[in-house]
């Protein structure tokens, strides 16, 4: 077995999937399924247990995971070691986050990082913020910017960031604005008694998935609400392209507005009190938190102000 033969089988192992493990892999599925019969094989044990409809790890496979992780672990700080130039860091540092956090967050972390380890080549994926805690347990990501999670992950660091509230969002013009909120914005300027909210009859746009979904999702459970909701999308900086259309309102958090082209032409409204500011934090490994290039990024991302 080889290295890139145990990070097949975890990202086998994470996915469940074939054809979403070869995708990340970058090989077919009928060459994972030979990589995954070779380890099985050389282990003496199955690893997974596959039908037409689904894969299923083993045991065995649970137990070889840690083994995995502990291997693939060793050899990339080997190699982050050899790669050093000096006391220069040299290897790549692959980052997860969203458009809005490029913008808001990404120039502070990267630039005095990048300004002391210029041997380090800084690779940085966008997508949906749900899609990031996924992108660091695949292995597609170092780090992912996140909205953290309100329940510990297994095998995820977190690393905090900042914060920002969460909040109902509506066109500035009048002309776009949902049947019913004009009215409320009249009557109501500056707070709202959101159990009193017509939520059956106001167009609502949410995250298809997400924490932000899942708050809004138990808030709505817990009072009973059945809301109108007109579209479900990936991606919160879709929510406000289609709030400015006029769709409906929609539910963000703020940084995503403050950070967005679209900004001039986006309101908040009165604030939703029950729900505090959501915790933005960096997603690692836990055992990728060893290796040269992500310890040295994350220490210079953790340190105080005053001596980066």
């Amino acid at each position: 077995m080889d290295i890139h033969e145990l990070q097949c089988f975890l990202i086998l192992a994470e996915t469940l999937n074939f054809s979403r493990a070869a995708g990340i892999s970058n090989i077919t599925p009928s060459a994972l399924s030979r990589i995954i019969k070779r380890l099985e094989e050389s282990l003496g044990t199955e690893l997974f247990v596959r039908s037409k409809r689904s894969v299923r790890i083993t045991e065995s496979g649970r137990r070889f995971i840690d083994v995995a992780h502990g291997i693939v672990q060793q050899v990339e700080e080997v190699r982050a070691e050899f790669g050093r130039i000096g006391t220069e860091l040299h290897g790549d540092l692959k980052i997860f986050a969203t458009v809005t956090a490029c913008h808001a967050l990404l120039p502070k972390l990267l630039g005095p990082f990048r300004e002391q380890n210029p041997g380090v080549e800084v690779i940085v994926h966008t997508g949906d913020a749900a899609m990031g805690i996924d992108a660091v347990l695949q292995g597609q990501a170092d780090v992912s910017i996140v909205l953290q999670p309100e329940t510990p992950v297994k095998r995820v660091r977190f690393h905090p960031l900042s914060h920002t509230p969460l909040g109902f969002i509506a066109p500035r013009l009048e002309e776009k604005l949902p049947p019913g909120i004009q009215e409320l914005l009249g009557l109501h300027s500056n707070a709202w008694d959101y159990r009193e909210f017509p939520w059956d009859s106001i167009p609502m746009i949410l995250p298809e998935k997400g924490l932000v979904r899942e708050i809004i999702d138990r808030y709505f459970s817990q009072r009973g609400i059945q809301p109108r909701i007109v579209s479900q999308v990936s991606g919160n900086e879709a929510i406000v392209a289609l709030v400015n259309l006029g769709l409906g309102i929609g539910l963000v958090p703020s940084m995503v507005v403050q950070n967005s082209p679209l900004a001039h032409s986006i309101r908040f409204l009165p604030a939703l009190t029950e729900i505090p500011p959501l915790p933005i934090s960096m997603a690692v490994l836990e055992t990728r938190q060893k290796h040269p290039v992500v310890r040295a990024f994350l220490d210079q991302v953790t340190q105080p102000p005053g001596q980066q």
